[in-house]
Parts: C-alpha cells; structure tokens; sequence
C-alpha cells in the first residue's frame, strides 16, 4: 500500500487544497469552472500535441489497448443497460442512461493526473487515446440517445434527428484535444520538429496541467451538496467505483495487455464520471439530477477506491510502477 500511499497522496493533497481554499472563501468555488476550461481548452491540448511530437508517443500505436479500452465501456453499457432493462424494469433510453454513466469517467482531469504519478510523462499518450475514443464514438453516442429521447415529442423528428447528428458531429470535430490530437499525429508523420523556444513553453504548459486540473477539482468538491439518492443510483455508483475497474483487469489479461497499458485501463476504468456527461443532459434537460448525484457520490467516494485500485495494479503489474 506503500506505493499507492506516494502516488495517491500528493494527488489528494492538491484536491484538498483548492477544497479548503474555496471552503473559507479565500478562492471562489466557480473559478474551478474557469480552471478546467483552461485545462480543456489550453493546458491538456498542448499536453498532448508534446507528448505525440516527443519520444513518449512510441505505444500511441499499440493496438490491443484501442480495442480493450471501448470493449470495457462495451461491457459495462451493455451490462447496465441488461440489469436496469429487465430486473429494474426501467425504460430502454433511462437503462442505457443509467449504462453510460456507470462507464465514463474523467480522464483528463481525474485519470490523467493520477497515472502521471505512476508512469510518468508518457501517461498523456493514453491520455490522447481515451480522448478520440470517448469523443468519437461514446459521446456522440451519449447525445444521440438524450437527444431521441427529446426527440419523441417532436413532431418533425425525421429533421430533429438529423439536427442531432449534426450537433453530435460538431461537438466531435471541434472537440481541442481532438484536434491537437490530430495535429500532433500530423505533424509527427511529416517529421515537423518545435523548436527550443517551443519547446519549452510546451513543457511549461504541459507541467501546469495536473496541478490546475486537481486545483480545480477540488474547488468545484467543494460545491458538492449531498441529497438522498435512490436505488439506481447506488448501483450506478457501486459499479463505477468497484465492478468496472474488475472488468478492465479481466479485459486487460484477455487481450494480453502490456504492463502499462493494463494499468492505464484498470485506472481509466476506476475514475468518477465526467461532468461533461451531466453538462450534456442539463442542455438536453434528460436525467441530468441522476447524473449530478453519480458524479458527486462518485468523486467523493473515489477517494477511498483509487487507491485500492491503484494498490491492486501494483500488485498485478509492478513493472509499470518502475
């Protein structure tokens, strides 16, 4: 547990920090708002363009983990979607609600940082990867399914729907992290060095990222308010924490992962939801008071299920601790 204690605590300690900073109103709880759009906008961008443009993005091709990573999302949607359908008797759109958000977590402003303080610089290789999996495939898919819920009260739906894959289309493409993804990828193929002066402000941006980022989440904790929760939530929660990181280590062996990566999907798999899913149902005015209540019992539980995560990787693939 030792090993976990070094990685975990530091990360704890800087969400502790902006939480105590907003509690006594030294440092408003919205300016973490504005920090993780700094983050997303700025910092984790950049982040990843230098890690593709330097010598850390040797695995950005390894194969394996491009499939394990969405079969694990798979395999939680499906399953969720299965035990709300038919034992919860819920309806179809909430049972893959319920599916989704029992799969995706937040990986530049939660993952992203932890697995830095396992792996090191090479940490925003699958950092980039998660990005263009998450936006090409499942977030698009978690408007679609919000949106054609909306869309049954719509009497032009055949128009709506196609306004919706529009919106879903656009979100994608003008996502930044996409984007310096791609560039990044580009400008490696064609050779394109950054220069000295680039290449420093690259690594002073990029060495901004996980402090901001964990800053910023502790100032939007701080604004977390408890509410009593019902049973689908619970089980959403239980599933995000305890059985999806089991289904990673489970994936992991089954596609015979390297240490790295097998680490990387048990800690993408065990991180709290995004708020994207929930900034997304709030437009959307779809079960977006389920969504705020995964998110906040899932962030303040993590605290104590990271490291148990963490601790069990270590035990499983200590070579990735190296």
């Amino acid at each position: 547990m030792t090993v976990s204690l070094t990685i975990i605590l530091p990360i704890f300690m800087i969400i502790a920090t902006g939480f105590f900073f907003a509690r006594i109103k030294i440092i408003d709880a919205s300016s973490g708002a504005q920090l993780m759009k700094y983050v997303f906008y700025c910092a984790a961008p950049f982040t990843v363009y230098y890690a593709l443009t330097g010598n850390s993005s040797a695995g950005f091709f390894y194969w394996p983990f491009w499939i394990a990573y969405p079969v694990c999302y798979l395999v939680i949607i499906i399953g969720s979607y299965f035990v709300f359908r038919f034992l919860r008797r819920r309806e179809t759109g909430i049972s893959l609600a319920l599916g989704f958000c029992a799969s995706l977590g937040n990986t530049v402003l939660v993952a992203y940082p932890i697995l830095i303080g396992i792996t090191g610089a090479r940490a925003a290789v699958p950092m980039a990867i998660s990005v263009i999996v998450v936006n090409i495939i499942f977030m698009p898919s978690w408007i679609l399914l919000l949106e054609f819920e909306r869309a049954r009260n719509i009497k032009n739906e055949y128009k709506y729907q196609n306004n919706v894959f529009k919106k879903a289309t656009k979100a994608t493409l003008l996502n930044p992290i996409v984007i310096a993804t791609f560039i990044g990828i580009l400008a490696r193929s064609v050779g394109i060095e950054s220069n000295q002066v680039v290449t420093k402000f690259l690594i002073y941006i990029s060495g901004s990222l996980v402090p901001v980022a964990l800053f910023a989440v502790g100032l939007s904790m701080s604004e977390l308010k408890v509410k009593s929760f019902n049973l689908d939530v619970l089980m959403v929660v239980i599933t995000k924490l305890a059985v999806a990181p089991i289904v990673a280590i489970i994936i992991s062996k089954i596609f015979a992962l390297n240490d790295f990566y097998s680490v990387t999907l048990v800690i993408f798999m065990s991180i709290p939801l995004a708020k994207s899913i929930y900034v997304v149902a709030g437009k959307c005015n779809i079960f977006d008071q389920e969504t705020a209540q995964v998110i906040s019992y899932s962030t303040a539980l993590s605290v104590f299920t990271i490291p148990v995560w963490i601790h069990i990787s270590h035990m499983l693939w200590p070579a990735a601790f190296a």
